[in-house]
């Protein structure tokens, strides 16, 4: 807790240290931030349903979606077999939402606004 300039206790002070600055040589964490697995398959949002495309997963796979709390208000399970796949999200409002796809070979997230008329 600080007290402001003019108070005679506990005034903020500002403290400058000088020193070197390294920068790591090793690119090769940078590399692994910036490449990131394609989604193996189409994802749109339309009212309230996730539209999956031309699905290439190698593996069954769950989506879950969360709010921006972080609850996860679905989960379903998504047969790597089917091509196209339509999943109703029950129950949400209008607003921003996280998609995770996820198995062994994946775990991708984006964000979608879903919209529910």
């Amino acid at each position: 807790m600080f007290n402001s300039k003019e108070q005679t206790s506990n005034k903020p002070q500002l403290f400058i240290e000088t020193g070197t600055l390294r920068i790591a040589q090793n690119r090769s964490v940078e590399k692994a931030l910036i490449r990131q697995p394609a989604f193996p398959f189409e994802v749109s949002v339309s009212d309230n349903k996730v539209i999956l495309k031309n699905n290439t997963a190698k593996n069954d796979f769950s989506l879950m979606v969360y709010d921006l709390a972080g609850k996860c208000i679905c989960k379903k399970e998504i047969n790597h077999n089917l091509s196209d796949v339509e999943i109703e999200i029950p129950a949400v409002e209008n607003g921003l939402y996280l998609l995770n796809f996820k198995n062994a070979e994946f775990n991708l997230t984006k964000k979608y606004i879903i919209r529910v008329f």
